[in-house]
């Protein structure tokens, strides 16, 4: 598990200045700095800022608001990740309320789960979605894909509901994966030899649906394009596709551009993110960049209508 939102998030606090005044005498100590915890002759790896972050959790709950935000949550919980990453574009205020919701919803879910009522896992992981029910949340797909935003609306779509399922289960310790298909997600139980199970905003729903409804080759799906329990490493990858579409909603292609790039770092077989490049490049004007992620979208799945269309359109308006 990566610690990276503890240093993203100290680096960009005004209260961070090489370290932090923990004693608050005025100055930064060589101990109030990371320094390499883990002795393993690297200083400010990521197992250093999580044990500089557990060494001093006490101090940094009161002097940097996220902190105090996320304690309810243990420290390698994707969320933290997730809303350090949003942090970007939301204000505190949403990261804020973002966290303040999550911890509603586990709190419910915990004071229902505790009612002596035996329930399957099907029904324990429904649960989470009617606890989001009752505090006034609705599902459909949303035009602004970070999680902070959707909050503030009180409407979800399929990725963000999937990523506060995902906050849940891991508090829980349950063994819950997000999976990507061509525009959409959802999330799987998935234990190691035993249970497995897709549910997609409280309704369980079988593989064969998703090849059905979607058109899924049998190639995308034995190659892990889609359908797959994705990996932390590759649930961080749609984190920063998210982000990236949100910068190129409002304009910011340069930036949503980079946010593709660590996307296709992180997971380099998600077609759409291809697509995604392409169409902010082809805004910047660079149009033979566009063409070779159109068609590295289409070399990934070959199904994938959007990239065929961006493709098509971008040759005939270049002339050919």
């Amino acid at each position: 598990m990566s610690y990276s939102w503890i240093r993203d998030v100290l680096l960009r606090d005004p209260n961070w200045r090489g370290g932090i005044d923990l004693n608050q005498d005025g100055k930064i100590g060589p101990e109030e700095q990371v320094q390499n915890y883990n002795q393993n002759g690297l200083v400010g790896d990521s197992g250093d800022w999580e044990l500089f972050a557990a060494n001093n959790a006490e101090a940094l709950q009161k002097q940097i608001a996220f902190f105090g935000w996320s304690a309810p949550f243990k420290k390698d919980n994707p969320i933290h990740e997730l809303l350090s990453i949003e942090s970007e574009l939301a204000t505190p205020q949403e990261v804020k309320e973002t966290y303040a919701f999550v911890e509603s919803v586990l709190k419910l879910v915990r004071l229902h789960l505790n009612d002596g009522r035996q329930r399957s896992n099907q029904e324990k992981l429904k649960l989470v979605y009617d606890v989001m029910k009752e505090l006034g949340v609705r599902f459909f797909d949303q035009k602004n894909p970070l999680l902070t935003a959707n909050v503030r609306e009180k409407t979800l779509d399929c990725d963000t509901s999937s990523f506060v399922v995902k906050a849940i289960a891991h508090e829980m310790g349950w063994p819950v994966y997000l999976v990507r298909v061509p525009e959409h997600a959802f999330v799987r139980w998935e234990e190691m030899g035993g249970e497995r199970f897709n549910m997609d905003e409280g309704e369980v729903l079988k593989d064969a649906y998703y090849v059905m409804w979607l058109g899924l080759s049998q190639a995308s799906i034995d190659s892990g394009v889609y359908l797959s329990s994705q990996s932390p490493q590759e649930l961080r990858s749609q984190f920063f596709i998210n982000r990236g579409i949100s910068k190129a909603n409002l304009g910011y292609n340069e930036e949503a551009i980079q946010d593709y790039d660590i996307a296709i770092g992180l997971d380099p077989k998600f077609a759409n993110v291809y697509n995604n490049r392409g169409v902010s490049k082809a805004n910047l004007g660079h149009d033979e960049e566009a063409i070779q992620d159109y068609e590295a979208s289409l070399r990934i799945d070959p199904s994938c209508s959007v990239a065929k269309y961006n493709l098509a359109m971008l040759k005939e308006n270049l002339g050919r």
